[in-house]
């Protein structure tokens, strides 16, 4: 039996220790502006910062500064504050990398993406439950009406 060498830090430990930080996380009222100039101050000034999950998370203002002061290194961001990102001051920027929500675009991604949604209309269209419901309540109480699916 191999102890685990995993070891528990909080949010202000990773922010303070983290050469990156990737943020996959939904928007909620808790996450909004989560990374903020508070935590951007606390972040290592070779760190950099990355958004793939929703904008508003990420303080844009305060990234900016951050920036600007050197407090971190830099930001890739696929998710801007406010889309389109016209007028950010984050654009421009040589160490600030700005994707346009797509940043999971491959050949291989497209034809699979195309592959699962036909696949579960197929499912559905057949009588089977989907096997990624958006609302799951739903689909249960569906079901309980006596529903076919």
């Amino acid at each position: 039996n191999r102890k685990s060498s995993r070891v528990r830090r909080n949010f202000d430990e990773l922010v303070k220790i983290s050469d990156y930080i990737s943020i996959h996380a939904p928007l909620m009222p808790e996450t909004h502006h989560l990374f903020n100039a508070e935590v951007f101050a606390k972040m290592k000034p070779t760190a950099y910062v990355v958004n793939t999950a929703r904008g508003p998370i990420v303080e844009e203002a305060a990234l900016a500064a951050a920036l600007d002061k050197g407090q971190l290194a830099g930001a890739a961001l696929d998710v801007m504050e406010k889309e389109p990102p016209a007028g950010s001051p984050l654009l421009g920027r040589d160490n600030v990398i700005v994707t346009p929500h797509t940043s999971f675009y491959s050949e291989e991604s497209l034809v699979e993406l195309q592959t699962k949604a036909a696949e579960e209309v197929v499912r559905v269209l057949s009588g089977q439950a989907p096997r990624n419901p958006v609302n799951p309540d739903a689909l249960k109480s569906a079901q309980h009406r006596g529903a076919t699916l």
